[in-house]
């Protein structure tokens, strides 16, 4: 499967947490707060440091790389408002009610 990635980055206060809440509203997007920032040590060594060091990724990290970020994280996670074709249960009110439980 071939993904697109979209980094936002600006200055604090910006406008870039807005604007990726418009993207995050379509139903085929994945948005990840700060992800690489907060759960770094959640990738495998090698992928962090291609990535931090722009080295580029093989297949393999790609793969790793996406695989990890399509993965729910609470420090980078908001709560699901719209509806989203990757969720096993594609009710957005579910969400937000397991959401509240964590």
């Amino acid at each position: 499967m071939k993904y697109r990635t979209i980094f936002i980055a600006g200055f604090p206060r910006s406008g870039t947490t807005w604007i990726a809440n418009i993207f995050n509203a379509h139903p085929d997007v994945i948005y990840r707060h700060e992800f690489i920032g907060r759960e770094y040590l959640t990738l495998k060594q090698d992928v962090f440091k291609a990535l931090k060091h722009s080295n580029g990724l093989t297949d393999n990290q790609y793969q790793h790389f996406f695989a990890t970020l399509a993965e729910p994280f609470i420090n980078t996670d908001h709560p699901p408002f719209f509806y989203k074709n990757h969720l096993r249960f594609k009710n957005p009110k579910f969400h937000n009610f397991c959401w509240l439980i964590v």
